[in-house]
């Protein structure tokens, strides 16, 4: 798992418009990181998700449930989990996703369903480019 600097930067280096906010590592508790993160992505500024790290030795019963559709899973020691109330947050997630998947050598899935990374990142491209020629 990057640093959230590291996370943000890479979102940068992709060429994307999505402003990740970066201060949950100050935020951490014992349960770990999770809460609301607000985002900007271009002139949107009413963005965000529900950001949640999991910890498999913390959260053990959530990683064997996703062995049986996952088997990749194992060899992970965390999980990031997005929670979105709109579109615009649901982009920004699947971006922030994306290129966190990406970066890390993880894997993505959406609804329990796998999703393969490179058409993922066709996706984000496409939604990245139409917020910055319709908004940005």
């Amino acid at each position: 798992m990057p640093t959230a600097e590291e996370w943000a930067n890479a979102i940068e280096k992709e060429g994307f418009g999505l402003k990740i906010d970066t201060s949950y590592e100050e935020e951490a508790n014992s349960d770990g990181f999770y809460g609301f993160r607000p985002c900007k992505y271009y002139d949107l500024e009413d963005v965000g998700y529900e950001l949640d790290i999991l910890l498999r030795m913390e959260n053990l019963e959530d990683f064997e449930d996703w062995y049986e559709m996952f088997p990749k899973v194992k060899q992970y020691d965390s999980a990031v989990i997005f929670g979105v109330y709109s579109e615009y947050d649901a982009y920004a997630a699947m971006v922030a996703g994306c290129v966190l998947a990406k970066n890390s050598g993880g894997i993505y899935f959406d609804l329990d369903e796998p999703v393969d990374l490179n058409e993922l990142c066709l996706q984000c491209k496409d939604i990245d480019h139409k917020l910055k020629t319709n908004i940005g």
